[in-house]
């Protein structure tokens, strides 16, 4: 919430006024001069001791002392903020100044924040009052179970017959089909026998109450076999996902093997073309060498029979030369 705040009047500007004024005068009020014919004649006695002379008036120093006092006193008053001097003590040598009025609190925006605390919060806090007090949770109630040594007593109860509890709770526990607790007293120790009429509203009540836990015993079966076939759903539903991935996996193996093989193969035929490649290389040139070779031999041979004629021509011109 805003306040307004109002501009103080200035009090150092009101004691700058009052300094101005005059400062008391410290000086003590001088004692009356005596007379210096004060003595009393006797007629028939002596003459009185003359009186001692007053003491003389305050010096010049102890006038500045004085003004010295009264300036040091308005300087401490100047620093208690204008405060009242203390009448003890004498106080100040003027009037402290009146203290400073203090600012109207302003409450304009207090409807505002009113009628948004109405309006907003007070509904809030209602509604979840509401809520908090009205909601109600339920839980999932126990399976019955039989335990008939938790339904047999040694002691009656000391309310009603004797024989019936009234602590029941058939909501959240049904009763077992040989009745709660012995409610039927097959002895009779010290008891009267059950009539018949007595017997037939007993057994009514079991068929309301075991019939109320039936219902609900059967609707907690469905409310099971319900969940196992869910639970059971889940599981074949995993178990299909889990055969699919295992068969998405099989299938990406065996294309990873036959690529594999793939490039086995090929790299298998590559090498073989290489091979051959290079065995036809190795062939041609060997028929080519063989092809030089013949190809020279002819050339040798030819030379061969070539120097023979011409030795036989040589060898004939000399036959001739010689006969």
């Amino acid at each position: 919430m805003a306040l307004e705040v109002k501009a103080a009047p200035d009090c150092k500007k009101k004691e700058a006024a009052e300094g101005t004024k005059a400062k008391p005068d410290c000086k003590k009020k001088e004692a009356p001069e005596s007379k210096q014919n004060d003595e009393m004649v006797i007629r028939g006695g002596s003459q009185c001791k003359k009186p001692t002379p007053p003491k003389p008036p305050l010096q010049d120093a102890q006038k500045a002392l004085c003004e010295k006092l009264i300036l040091k006193r308005e300087e401490l008053n100047k620093s208690k903020g204008c405060q009242k001097g203390n009448k003890e003590s004498g106080g100040g040598s003027k009037d402290p100044c009146t203290p400073c009025p203090r600012p109207a609190p302003s409450f304009k925006d207090s409807k505002k924040w009113k009628n948004i605390t109405l309006m907003g919060v007070l509904p809030i806090v209602a509604i979840l009052t509401i809520l908090v007090f009205t909601t109600r949770g339920e839980g999932e109630r126990p399976e019955f179970k039989a335990y008939p040594h938790m339904y047999q007593r040694t002691k009656p109860f000391f309310w009603g017959d004797g024989n019936h509890s009234r602590f029941h709770n058939s909501y959240w526990n049904a009763l077992p089909p040989d009745g709660y607790e012995d409610e039927i007293d097959v002895e009779a120790a010290g008891k009267t026998p059950e009539t018949a009429k007595e017997q037939e509203q007993r057994l009514k009540e079991f068929s309301t109450v075991h019939k109320e836990w039936k219902k609900m015993n059967d609707k907690r079966v469905a409310e099971a076999k319900k969940a196992a076939a869910a639970a059971e759903k889940e599981a074949k539903k995993q178990q299909a996902q889990a055969e699919k991935e295992q068969k998405r996996q099989q299938a990406e193996a065996e294309k990873e093997a036959k690529k594999q093989q793939a490039e086995a193969e090929k790299e298998i035929k590559k090498q073989q073309a290489e091979v051959d490649k290079e065995a036809k290389r190795l062939a041609a040139e060997a028929k080519k060498q063989q092809a030089e070779a013949e190809k020279e031999e002819k050339r040798i041979r030819a030379e061969s029979e070539k120097e023979l004629k011409r030795q036989e021509e040589e060898a004939k011109k000399a036959a001739r030369a010689k006969g």
